[in-house]
């Protein structure tokens, strides 16, 4: 199995709170990790920073980098892509305030062997998940479907044992979905990164989901999620993004104009037949996501 490189971001509401996320990386098993590293930006859009004097205190065996951009959430792999552009590694990436099995990058290492033109996820959706009336259209090449087993009462009984701190992956069959969720680490190869991943517009810099799944579709890279049983827990970090609003737009609000940007200049995810068209009164907010409950 190729070398692992382990990129992800943080914020300063957060620096106090990495080390479980940290520790459970650090013990994975079975996998050689070339690296871990902290990619932050030098000047936050949301926050105040002074890299000179607020550095989160790590230890050495993670590496910071410090850049002059801030990419907004994707700063946890759109600086490691680049900085590895050419090698032969597998970037995983994931958000900082989950602890992740031991097993998981070997598992998902193993789905990238058996799929090496295609982005491994842990977590992820369909689109046509997102609305009580779906429009989307699934991309034709992109087959076997991954479908997913409801959220019973055992499920939900097993939830509430861990004081909702777990969930586990209910996928029913592999297969293949729209976009990929970073809360659940995601897996790619520094050859799937295009440059133009890197100018993102105005809004959507909030999003990296939908962002950078969008940028993987359109480039040929279908989104596998394995039907493997995979189990992480909850650090319940600050100022999630899932909270923040930006020129009026919410998370979900974000999400469908960055939805809606690749449909548009790409034709991905039904393009611009009107029988795709989303319709819903975006003033009414509502979860959606994998992440739900």
């Amino acid at each position: 199995m190729k070398d692992f490189v382990v990129s992800l971001t943080t914020i300063p509401p957060r620096f106090s709170d990495l080390m479980p996320t940290f520790l459970s990386l650090k013990a994975q098993k079975r996998v050689n990790i070339r690296e871990i590293r902290l990619d932050l930006p030098k000047t936050y859009r949301r926050f105040e920073f002074d890299p000179a004097t607020d550095l989160p205190d790590l230890p050495d065996w993670v590496t910071l980098y410090l850049h002059d951009f801030d990419y907004g959430p994707a700063t946890k792999i759109l600086p490691s892509a680049q900085a590895y552009a050419g090698q032969d590694v597998l970037l995983f990436f994931c958000d900082d305030d989950h602890r992740y099995e031991p097993h998981l990058l070997y598992k998902l290492g193993k789905a990238a062997e058996a799929h090496p033109n295609d982005v491994i996820a842990n977590m992820g959706y369909n689109l046509n998940e997102r609305l009580v009336n779906p429009c989307y259209a699934f991309p034709r090449r992109f087959q076997p479907r991954a479908m997913r087993r409801p959220k019973d009462w055992r499920y939900r009984l097993w939830r509430l044992s861990t004081g909702l701190r777990k969930k586990q992956e209910f996928i029913g069959t592999p297969g293949y979905m729209d976009l990929a969720e970073g809360y659940g680490g995601i897996l790619a190869r520094p050859s799937f990164f295009t440059p133009d991943m890197y100018d993102i517009p105005e809004i959507l810099w909030t999003v990296d989901d939908p962002w950078l799944s969008g940028h993987f579709t359109k480039n040929g890279h279908g989104i596998w999620r394995s039907a493997e049983p995979l189990r992480h827990a909850h650090n319940v970090g600050a100022e999630a993004l899932a909270d923040f609003v930006y020129q009026g737009h919410g998370r979900a609000e974000a999400d469908t104009a960055c939805i809606e940007y690749f449909r548009r200049e790409y034709g991905i995810w039904g393009g611009d037949d009107p029988a795709t068209r989303f319709e819903r009164d975006l003033s009414v907010p509502r979860r959606w996501n994998g992440s739900a409950d």
